[in-house]
């Protein structure tokens, strides 16, 4: 029955919502959905690490933990663990609930039965937020003692306490997750009881998210300790691990490192491969990029960068997809150069158009399947008409100002049907004519047509460079070609064209 502290001279809760709770859902939803979809052979993912110190405490009362380094990691976990355990006992998973609660707060004699009972207790100025986030029960309660408040003349709502606003963003995501959002869109297996589905959730937190917990002994210097954990270095990158991890594979199989570096990894190395691209909140190197939608390609699942080297490293041990090293070189390089030519297409290349296309609206979520592509040895007809297709589905769902957050679900499950059944334009089109709801169908002539006529276009699509709407723009509205029309779908009748 311990009790983790965190001393009073480390400092406040102060993560945040961009940097570090949506990153963490993004991290536990992605481990809710290999379990709920059936893969739980896949890698441990590594939250962090914890430095414990010893803390004297007599016999009788609750052994004393002090948290020397990642108190903000153990304070929002605790968070979550209650979230998730307020949103099952609303879905009337009590005993789930329970158990959920068995790992915030302590059961049996305690001296100090106000403190003693949380697992985690933090610092001063944070235990009252603590307490109520732990024991409120629900967001309704907490919301209750924590309403939304505007001070005379202010625009805006003045913000909750940050362990408040965490609670709340997290059940908001639970809620989101397992019952669908305000768009419609019906959760992952939405067929299957939603006790069952929290009960395979919950076996994910306990299996599949480890945080490694470092012991200190008695004579360790714990300022030394955090010193040193927090000093600045220059990380890795997940290209620079994968290296390794490829190079270091082929000198144990006597497989000529230096000349399969020379042949086929040499090319990584120069310049373009280093220029950092935006995705999303971050900068990352296109080498990186690269690996992740090469992996995302072959394996058609989600994968976070931040996660590429285990999911690479476990993807070739655990399927071993290629015969050789060389053979999984000469695949790197293969599609290095397919997304070298999407990346900085040429004006005489047939993908010139398409290329800046996905640069102008800034959609990257197309490449796993334009790599899948690369490796079937499309004609340049099925490129053309592959080019054509993808903008028309993309530029009118631009124009008629829909949304783009399912993107990279779609372009994935696309590549994952082509992978199985075979690619052919035919299958490509049928494909997305089929989507149906707001977030993913491709508009119809008639709903294009109203969007057109009734929608300010100039500020829905994104701006665009010059050179980029000199190059690119002009082809966007031209007229289609009479044998790349789409034809109605007889079960649906619906129509689009071009």
């Amino acid at each position: 029955m311990p009790r983790l502290e965190v001393p009073l001279f480390q400092r406040q809760y102060v993560w945040s919502r961009d940097t570090q709770w949506e990153p963490l859902w993004e991290d536990i939803s992605r481990k809710f959905t290999e379990f709920l979809t059936g893969r739980k052979d896949g890698p441990v993912h590594f939250l962090g690490a914890m430095v414990l110190d010893q803390k004297q405490t007599p016999t009788t009362h609750v052994d004393k933990r002090q948290v020397i380094d990642g108190q903000q990691r153990l304070t929002t976990l605790q968070i979550f663990i209650a979230a998730f355990r307020d949103f099952c006992r609303a879905a009337d998973s009590a005993q789930l609930a329970q158990e959920c609660e068995s790992f915030t707060i302590n059961k049996g004699m305690m001296a100090d039965p106000d403190a003693d009972r949380f697992k985690v207790w933090p610092t001063l100025l944070d235990q009252q937020h603590f307490k109520d986030v732990i024991t409120a029960g629900s967001p309704e309660a907490l919301q209750g003692k924590y309403p939304l408040v505007k001070k005379k003349y202010a625009r805006r709502y003045e913000p909750r306490p940050r362990m408040i606003e965490a609670y709340l963003y997290f059940y908001e995501q639970l809620s989101e997750f397992f019952l669908g959002d305000a768009s419609g869109d019906e959760p992952l297996h939405a067929g299957t009881p939603i006790a069952k589905r929290l009960d395979e959730c919950f076996s994910a937190l306990k299996s599949a998210l480890q945080v490694v917990v470092i012991d200190l002994d008695r004579d360790d210097d714990p300022q030394v300790i955090f010193e040193t954990l927090n000093a600045r270095g220059e990380p890795l990158l997940p290209a620079d691990l994968l290296r390794n991890f490829i190079f270091l594979r082929a000198a144990r199989q006597n497989e000529k490192p230096e000349k399969l570096y020379n042949e086929y990894w040499r090319e990584f190395d120069d310049e373009f491969w280093r220029v950092e691209i935006r995705q999303g909140r971050l900068l990352r190197p296109r080498s990186d990029l690269f690996m992740q939608h090469f992996l995302a390609s072959r394996l058609t699942e989600d994968i976070p960068i931040k996660h590429l080297y285990v999911e690479y490293k476990h993807w070739i041990e655990k399927q071993r997809p290629f015969a050789s090293v060389r053979d999984e070189l000469v695949a790197l390089s293969s599609q290095g150069h397919a997304f070298r030519r999407m990346q900085d297409p040429q004006k005489d290349d047939l993908l010139f158009p398409l290329a800046t296309f996905l640069k102008t609206f800034d959609i990257s979520t197309v490449y796993p399947l334009l790599l899948f592509l690369a490796e079937s040895k499309l004609t340049n007809e099925d490129w053309k008409q592959v080019s054509t297709i993808l903008e028309s589905y993309l530029l009118r769902r631009a124009v008629c100002n829909l949304t783009t957050k399912a993107y990279n679900r779609i372009f994935l499950t696309l590549t994952k049907t082509l992978r199985r059944d075979g690619f052919s334009v035919s299958a490509l089109k049928s494909n997305l004519l089929s989507l149906t709801g707001e977030t993913v169908e491709w508009p119809t002539d008639d709903a294009f047509r109203a969007c057109w006529k009734s929608q300010p276009v100039y500020e829905n699509l994104q701006q665009a460079s010059p050179a980029q709407q000199r190059a690119r723009v002009p082809s966007l509205w031209a007229s289609p070609t009479p044998e790349l029309a789409l034809q109605p779908t007889p079960k649906r009748k619906r129509r689009v064209s071009y």
